[in-house]
């Protein structure tokens, strides 16, 4: 991608030093990257930037990926989760981003997934929650479902 946009943008990570034995499913924060770059700064006539943070709250894993975009009207965000779960549907724009939440709600339950702020020509920031597992907390929920 980098290529492709003749370094017409940059990434940062912020990711704190406790996270980095967390374990997370495959490929979630590539569809939120992607999404940055092709609907956020593709059409940016200035240099675009793309934050990828990470941290714990609780016992929580906190991932987003924020860009300088040209953002989502108001209209164009996903609904509440109240609001989802009353229409049986999710409006998460973009495929990738729609599968990313629907496998960790599979994974971890209805309160963990992806959502969306965005403010037009300012910014769009996706949020992924999902449970903090280390490598260690994995191997005991591993032993302990072989044990049954």
């Amino acid at each position: 991608m980098e290529y492709h946009f003749a370094n017409r943008f940059r990434v940062h990570f912020e990711l704190e030093e406790d996270i980095l034995d967390c374990r997370i499913l495959k490929f979630v924060l590539q569809p939120l990257v992607e999404n940055a770059l092709l609907h956020g700064l593709q059409t940016l006539d200035r240099e675009g930037w793309i934050v990828v943070k990470g941290y714990r709250d609780g016992n929580d894993l906190i991932l987003t990926v924020t860009d300088n975009g040209k953002g989502m009207p108001e209209d164009a965000l996903p609904e509440s989760e109240e609001k989802r779960s009353a229409r049986g549907k999710s409006r998460l724009s973009g495929i990738g981003i729609r599968n990313v939440d629907n496998r960790i709600k599979l994974h971890f339950g209805m309160h963990y997934g992806v959502s969306i702020k965005s403010v037009p020509d300012l910014f769009t920031s996706a949020e992924i929650v999902m449970p903090a597992i280390t490598e260690e907390e994995g191997m005991e929920h591993a032993e302990g479902a072989h044990r049954g």
